[in-house]
C-alpha cells in the first residue's frame, strides 16, 4: 500500500467524513489504521438513519455496534413516508425487525443522545413493535435536549407513549418542535397532551403548527410553572386559518 497505510489519522477522519456508511465499512477491511481512524466522534455525532434505505444496508447495524457510544445527534424516519406498494410483507416484517434490533443496541449500550427527531413516520400493523422499543429507549434518557417530531402518521396512543417517554429529560429538554402530525390530532386535543407540555418547565424554544396551538394549548402553556419560554414560534399553514379558530376565550392577546 506504500504511504496509504500511513495517512494521519486527522486526515483519515477528514476523508471518512465524506463517505457513506458503507464506504466506511469497507474502508474499515483495509487495515488495522485504516479502522482506527473511524474511532472519532465527528463522524458519528450525528447518525441520520432512513429506515426504508439504510436499514437494508447491513452497514448500518454492523458500524452501530461499535461506535454508537459517540451518538448525540439522532434522527430516524423513513425516506418515503408512505407504504410502497410493491414490497410484501415479508420485506415489512425484515424492516421491522432490523428496526427493533437498532434500538436494542442504543438501549442495551444505555446510549445518551441530546437531540432526536422523528421524521416522515407512518405505522403498519407489525411495526407497533418499532414504537414500543423506540419508547423504551427514549425512557431511559436523562438528558435530551431537543426533541423534533416531524410529519408524524401513528395512532393517537403510540404518539402520546412517545411523547411521554421524553418526561424522563423533563429537567433538560429547553427545545420542542412538532410539525406535520395532522394524523395524531386527536392526541393535542387531550389533557395528557397539556400535561406534557406543563412539566416541560424548562423549555426555551417551542415550535408547533397553528392548528395544534388552537387545541386549549395556550391555558396549559400559561399557566405552567415554565418560566424559561422564550420563543414560541407558530407554524402557519394555508388550510390553519379555516380549519381551526383561538376561540377569544383562550387568546392570551384578547
Amino acid at each position: 500500500m506504500g504511504d496509504w497505510e500511513n495517512l494521519p489519522l486527522e486526515l483519515l477522519v477528514h476523508l471518512y467524513s465524506y463517505l457513506s456508511r458503507r464506504d466506511r465499512l469497507s474502508c474499515s477491511l483495509v487495515c488495522e489504521h485504516w479502522r482506527h481512524g473511524l474511532d472519532h466522534v465527528i463522524l458519528w455525532k450525528t447518525m441520520i438513519v432512513h429506515i426504508d434505505t439504510d436499514l437494508m444496508e447491513p452497514s448500518t447495524i454492523l458500524l452501530l455496534r461499535d461506535y454508537c457510544k459517540y451518538i448525540k445527534n439522532l434522527e430516524f424516519g423513513w425516506a418515503v413516508p408512505h407504504r410502497n406498494n410493491k414490497w410484501g410483507p415479508v420485506k415489512y416484517k425484515e424492516l421491522t425487525k432490523k428496526a427493533v434490533r437498532f434500538f436494542l443496541i442504543l438501549y442495551d449500550s444505555f446510549i445518551q443522545i441530546s437531540c432526536l427527531r422523528i421524521f416522515n413516520w407512518f405505522d403498519f400493523v407489525s411495526f407497533q413493535k418499532v414504537t414500543y422499543h423506540l419508547a423504551r429507549f427514549l425512557k431511559n434518557q436523562l438528558s435530551l435536549k431537543n426533541v423534533i417530531f416531524d410529519n408524524i402518521n401513528m395512532h393517537s396512543a403510540n404518539y402520546m407513549k412517545l411523547l411521554t417517554s421524553c418526561l424522563g429529560s423533563r429537567a433538560t429538554i429547553t427545545s420542542l418542535d412538532i410539525r406535520s402530525c395532522y394524523y395524531c390530532q386527536s392526541s393535542f386535543d387531550s389533557i395528557y397532551f397539556r400535561s406534557c407540555i406543563e412539566q416541560l418547565t424548562y423549555l426555551k424554544t417551542f415550535k408547533l403548527d397553528y392548528f395544534i396551538l388552537s387545541c386549549k394549548l395556550i391555558d396549559s402553556i400559561l399557566t405552567s410553572k415554565n418560566r424559561c419560554l422564550e420563543n414560541l414560534d407558530i407554524i402557519l399553514k394555508e388550510t390553519s386559518w379555516h380549519d381551526h379558530v383561538i376561540d377569544d376565550e383562550q387568546s392570551p392577546w384578547s
